[in-house]
């Protein structure tokens, strides 16, 4: 029996980078985004915590300055 591999892992940046967008956005909820792509709600907040961090980063160094 060969293991079960998981949607999300073989999902593309592109694809990761859109889901955390629309979870950030908030303009759907988190189990419609999770359903639609069929990956966990835990996998869509796990993308959106990711953009929202690659997001605050450059501001955060500009303020360290």
């Amino acid at each position: 029996m060969s293991p079960a591999i998981s949607v999300a892992a073989n999902l593309s940046s592109t694809t990761r980078k859109e889901i955390g967008i629309e979870a950030l956005a908030r303009t759907t909820l988190i189990s419609h985004l999770a359903d639609k792509h069929q990956v966990s709600r835990k996998f869509v907040y796990q993308q959106s915590n990711h953009l929202q961090s690659t997001i605050a980063l450059p501001f955060s160094l500009i303020l360290a300055e």
